[in-house]
């Protein structure tokens, strides 16, 4: 059995619903004869009709009116205002249908720094550094002024990607301030697929060894998630990297692969949008907060694993900043509108500080290592 303790959590309450809307003129970068808008005399976004206003008025148009759903939704960057409304408007004028949705670590971590902004009274930036399993990002944070002003939201990766790149990080760069979320491992197949429970997964995949693709974040906790499956399950995958949770969810969603491992959270919006079905968590119990989804072990694989997130310092800030960040976040993570939107999306709110926290970091450190080594995915340091 492959097995990594998960902390205790609570389950938060139930989530309130926000709606927006948004009204259906609007198009993007191609002319639109119908609308008479877009084109070579058009812009990015635009909400009204060309006339003879020049491109970049199209622009000062969607940011006006993308002011009001940011005040309303703060914890949205421009960024992905102005990519969700791309989509919209590619959807309105006819076009297909654009799933996108953020990885875990970015979802759960701008629900945590919207909070924490609150909480700690200062502007949180959400700077999203994703590639080579978290080394980009980390070492970023690694190589900042130790004064509390930037901090790293690390996943599971942070422990993992210290064996399994060649280029790999080290958390001995860093403080762990607090442990905040932890979530077991989940199987994901597209909405049409024919199989209905992970046992029924299995079964083929038993009967057709290296046919079936699974896509994972190499170096990352998602490669364990997948090796620790084919070896509990007894089966042989084609393993399918992809840079992010997000990037792997939505290629499954297209059918360009079978299978995806990650948390359930990374599959929240595109299970609801019924794009793809979870089939079990990697958990020791059912629970309300991923569904009742059935476990592994109902369905004949014994595996427990997960991953967890943590907010960690570059190494030498001082005992007084680690602790104000810290009490910051325990504030953030007992509020009621931070526990309402990490259940939304079906994430597990967990906090751990000090001691506690290095203690649980040393335990998954331990046995993350012992598993890497156990499934021979150690990787050769470059020099």
């Amino acid at each position: 059995m492959v097995s990594v303790p998960p902390p205790p959590h609570r389950p938060p309450p139930s989530p309130p619903i926000i709606h927006t809307n948004i009204p259906n003129r609007h198009s993007a970068g191609t002319y639109d004869a119908e609308t008479d808008t877009g084109g070579s005399n058009g812009a990015g976004m635009r909400y009204e009709s060309e006339g003879g206003d020049p491109a970049n008025a199209g622009l000062q148009h969607a940011r006006v009116f993308l002011e009001p759903v940011k005040a309303a939704h703060p914890w949205i960057t421009y960024a992905d205002l102005w990519t969700l409304a791309s989509a919209v408007a590619i959807r309105e004028m006819g076009g297909p249908e654009i799933a996108w949705a953020g990885g875990r670590t970015d979802v759960v971590g701008r629900i945590v720094a919207q909070s924490l902004q609150s909480a700690i009274g200062k502007a949180v930036a959400v700077v999203n550094k994703p590639g080579a399993s978290s080394v980009i990002g980390a070492t970023q944070v690694a190589d900042a002024e130790p004064d509390g002003y930037t901090l790293g939201f690390f996943s599971t990766s942070a422990v993992t990607a210290q064996y399994t790149v060649p280029t790999p990080m080290s958390l001995k760069n860093y403080e762990l301030i607090a442990i905040v979320n932890a979530d077991p491992a989940a199987i994901a197949v597209g909405y049409n697929a024919a199989w209905q429970t992970l046992k029924d997964l299995v079964d083929e995949a038993r009967k057709k060894p290296v046919q079936l693709r699974i896509g994972m974040i190499p170096g990352a906790s998602a490669q364990i998630f997948a090796a620790g499956l084919e070896r509990a399950a007894g089966i042989d995958l084609i393993n399918v990297p992809f840079k992010g949770d997000s990037d792997g969810a939505i290629a499954l969603a297209g059918g360009h692969i079978e299978i995806h491992v990650a948390v359930p959270v990374a599959y929240k919006s595109l299970a609801d949008g019924k794009k793809l079905r979870i089939l079990a968590v990697a958990a020791d119990a059912r629970s309300p907060l991923y569904g009742n989804l059935p476990t592994f072990r109902e369905n004949g694989v014994d595996l427990t694993i997960g991953a967890f997130h943590g907010v960690f310092a570059p190494k030498g800030t001082p005992a007084a900043i680690i602790d104000k960040v810290a009490n910051s976040l325990q504030a953030a993570l007992s509020s009621r509108e931070l526990n309402d939107r990490m259940n939304d999306v079906g994430a597990a709110v967990v906090f751990l500080r000090g001691a506690e926290a290095k203690a649980y970091l040393e335990k998954q450190d331990e046995a993350y290592r012992e598993i890497i080594d156990a499934l021979g995915l150690r990787a050769a340091k470059t020099p």
